[in-house]
């Protein structure tokens, strides 16, 4: 398991978006090749995605499958805590 744990200075509300969002995500990310998500909730709390990110030259490109759940205010109030699994 891989755990990661970082401060972010941005509005709550906008960290989810940037993350979860294909579009936004697209923009910001360089080695993601192509991105597509499915089975989302309005409010981002819960989605598959498919990823593949770009390889070197003589490499298939790698791709995954990921279930992404994420809860407000967890484990305490201002918090926000997103969960990803490799399914």
């Amino acid at each position: 398991m891989f755990r990661a744990r970082s401060n972010i200075k941005a509005p709550p509300g906008v960290i989810p978006k940037i993350i979860a969002e294909v579009n936004i995500r697209k923009r910001w990310e360089s080695q993601l090749y192509d991105m597509e998500a499915f089975d989302e909730t309005k409010d981002l709390s819960y989605c598959k995605t498919h990823y593949v990110y770009r390889s070197p030259m003589g490499v298939a490109h790698r791709e995954f499958l990921l279930v992404q759940k994420c809860w407000n205010d967890f484990p305490e109030p201002g918090m926000w805590t997103l969960y990803n699994k490799t399914i």
